[in-house]
């Protein structure tokens, strides 16, 4: 049943042409860690400071595939990693539900939502699948008792600790709720706690073992535990104020309506379900629900948790519709050979339109192409001041081009660079609190690349003291002549 849901799948899988400014920061430090090693200083931008890069493996991965398949093999890969996620998830939710048929299409939504909001070319696609991985494995162990599989966390904090760093601490986040489980002995209502354990110190102590080690194994990366600290430098600093996915959800955009619509579908399961809730289940679901309301980039880890607790708790249901779908469907796939077959296919089939008919694979209408290729053809590029916008420093840094900021913001603020006020000094200047010119002679800034009508562009077009030299669709690119 599952390949032949496959089947029908897999061409609805919703790829977006690669377009996140993110992306190509991503491959910039992928190219330079690839040419060098991963660096101490900060290669890119005009500032001189000094820089862990918390996701190293990801970008050099990234960076392989780019530098040995361009951006089509980029454009596949999100299909591979969206592909392995709905797998995954399907595993867990069925591991927890009952009716398959149910967990099959819930899951295909469920991922669904998540390829749309979240599967572009980031770390996330790599974190995302060891978390999901992570809550099976104390699934498997709190249910089964198999203390073998608590091997498997620190391997993946290891992972963690390589590929997004800048997440480790939601590591312990899934942790925590199922140590709890196990050391508390209580009933509250439908909430039961540690509903598998009969002797608690026999599970509790492996599980709290395998937590230690785990947090040991986060310094297994080329920065130590420097690179860990991510979160906790950012938390409290002005990124959480400045930077969009650090802020709360707007509930006017389409992230924040599927946030409220999976709130609400989350409730009206829990309120019809006669299932006990399981106290971990609770735990994790209110713990990323806290998370996704203070900011967006977590809303991710929502959906998933969300996913699992109504995977559990339409366990007891009656889904008879769901049953009769699944039986035909079963009667369908009984022939293994013609299901494999169509899946091989179908997938043949739309890689191959990806490959040979001019799908668009990468979206550069956000971007300053032309201001780009200008200054490449016509300055000493890798050596300018330049005044850019935050979005569009990633483009610029796979470019050569050095950088005033970009969406590395946790390098540009003084919890990570005492001293530095750079996204400050940026901000003040976007939206008018600080006078551009004192701002530019600070940076000894010489050429300004900034959006087409925005305030800067405004100021920039009534001062003499400065020549436009070329413009793109967005952007326009100035030099300071005087």
């Amino acid at each position: 049943m599952l390949l032949c849901f496959l089947a029908v799948y897999i061409p609805l899988v919703p790829i977006k042409p690669i377009s996140d400014s993110d992306t190509f920061f991503h491959l910039a430090v992928g190219q330079y860690i690839y040419e060098n090693w991963v660096p101490l200083t900060d290669p890119f931008s005009i500032h001189h400071l000094n820089y862990t890069t918390h996701e190293w493996l990801s970008e050099l991965f990234f960076y392989s595939i780019y530098k040995n398949t361009g951006y089509t093999g980029l454009y596949i890969l999100q299909y591979v990693f969206v592909l392995i996620t709905f797998l995954l998830l399907y595993r867990l939710n069925s591991y927890l539900g009952k009716d398959k048929g149910f967990i099959l299409a819930f899951t295909a939504v469920q991922n669904f939502i998540l390829s749309i909001l979240f599967a572009v070319i980031r770390p996330w696609l790599f974190s995302s699948l060891i978390f999901i991985f992570e809550i099976y494995l104390l699934e498997y162990y709190v249910r089964n008792k198999e203390k073998k599989v608590l091997y498997g966390l620190p391997v993946l904090s290891v992972l963690l600790a390589n590929f997004h760093a800048g997440t480790f601490p939601f590591f312990f986040v899934i942790m925590v709720p199922y140590l709890l489980e196990i050391g508390i002995n209580k009933r509250f209502g439908r909430i039961e706690a540690a509903a598998y354990f009969e002797n608690r110190k026999v599970l509790l102590l492996p599980l709290a073992g395998s937590a230690a080690l785990s947090v040991a194994a986060g310094g297994l990366n080329p920065y130590g535990f420097d690179a860990v600290k991510y979160f906790m430098l950012t938390y409290f600093s002005d990124i959480t104020s400045n930077v969009t996915e650090w802020s709360s959800p707007d509930f006017h955009s389409l992230t924040g309506i599927v946030l409220f619509f999976i709130i609400g579908l989350t409730i009206f399961i829990l309120s019809a379900s006669k299932s006990r809730i399981q106290l971990s289940h609770m735990l994790l679901l209110m713990g990323t629900l806290y998370m996704s309301l203070s900011a967006v980039r977590y809303i991710s880890y929502f959906i998933i948790a969300a996913g699992m607790v109504i995977a559990a708790q339409t366990r007891d249901m009656e889904l008879k519709r769901w049953k009769g779908i699944r039986g035909e469907i079963s009667q369908f796939t009984k022939h293994s050979y013609v299901v494999y077959a169509m899946v091989v296919l179908i997938t043949f089939l739309y890689l191959t339109g990806v490959l040979f008919h001019g799908r668009k694979t990468v979206d550069y209408s956000n971007f300053p192409v032309r201001a780009a290729a200008y200054l490449k053809k016509n300055t000493d590029y890798k050596n300018i001041r330049m005044y850019n916008e935050y979005n569009v420093g990633g483009y610029l840094m796979f470019n050569g081009i050095k950088v005033f900021v970009d969406s590395r913001a946790d390098l540009y603020v003084p919890e990570y660079n005492p001293g530095c006020t750079v996204l400050k000094d940026y901000r003040d200047t976007y939206f008018g609190r600080a006078y551009y010119k004192e701002v530019f002679q600070k940076y000894r800034i010489e050429y300004v690349l900034v959006y087409k009508g925005g305030l800067v562009d405004l100021l920039l077009q009534r001062d003499q003291s400065c020549r436009l030299l070329c413009e793109d669709g967005k952007s326009v690119l100035y030099k300071i002549i005087d």
